[in-house]
C-alpha cells in the first residue's frame, strides 16, 4: 500500500500532538491496528505515521529529525521515541499504579468494568492467568457485591463481570421497592 492510498483510508486521523497522555497512546494504537489490518510493511510505517503528524507534532518530529535519522528508525523504535515524548514512563506508572488500586467506590459496575479495561494493559504483568484478573476485578467490587460474587466462585473475568452486574441490579431494584414502601 502506498501513503496516497493508505491517507484515503484512514482519512484525517492526523496528530496534533497533545499533552492528554490517553489521547496520543490511542492515536498509536490505532496507527498500529491500521498497518496491521492494511498489512503496510514495516519500512513504510515510521514513514506513513510522520506524514500523519501536524502542528506541536510536527515541531517536534522536526527537532528530532535534527538530533537523529528518524526515518531509518524500525517502527518498534519510532513507537518508544513517539511513547517517551507523548506517554513518558512516569505516566506509565502512575497509570499501572491506578489500575492496582482500582476500586469501584461510586461506579457502577458497568463504569469499573469500561475502568478496568482503560487501565488494564498498563497492570497485565499483575495478573498471569485469566483466574488471576477475575480476582483482580472481585478484588475491586463494592464490598456488598463482591461478597455475593466471590461466593460463587468464578473463573472468568466475564463470569464475574456479568454476575456482579445481576447482583448490582438485584440491589438496585431492592433499593427502588423500599423506596416505594416508604
Amino acid at each position: 500500500m502506498d501513503l496516497k492510498k493508505f491517507r484515503k483510508v484512514i482519512g484525517d486521523r492526523v496528530f496534533n500532538g497533545t499533552e492528554e497522555t490517553i489521547e496520543a497512546e490511542r492515536w498509536l494504537m490505532s496507527m498500529r491496528k491500521e498497518f496491521d489490518a492494511h498489512l503496510v510493511v514495516e519500512e513504510d510505517r515510521v514513514c506513513f505515521a510522520m506524514y500523519m503528524f501536524h502542528g506541536n507534532a510536527d515541531d517536534w518530529l522536526n527537532s528530532e529529525k535534527r538530533m537523529r535519522n528518524v526515518m531509518d528508525m524500525s517502527w518498534e523504535q519510532f513507537e518508544n521515541l513517539f511513547l517517551d515524548k507523548y506517554f513518558p514512563p512516569t505516566t506509565r506508572y502512575l497509570k499501572c499504579a491506578e489500575f492496582a488500586v482500582l476500586k469501584q467506590g461510586d461506579m457502577t459496575v458497568t463504569q469499573l468494568d469500561k475502568q478496568f479495561s482503560e487501565l488494564e494493559h498498563y497492570g497485565k504483568h499483575l495478573f498471569e492467568t485469566p483466574e488471576f484478573k477475575a480476582r483482580k476485578l472481585e478484588g475491586a467490587l463494592k464490598d456488598v457485591i463482591r461478597d455475593r460474587v466471590v461466593a460463587v466462585g468464578l473463573k472468568t473475568y466475564k463470569e464475574v463481570l456479568n454476575s456482579a452486574l445481576a447482583v448490582e441490579a438485584s440491589l438496585m431494584q431492592s433499593q427502588k421497592e423500599r423506596e416505594e414502601r416508604d
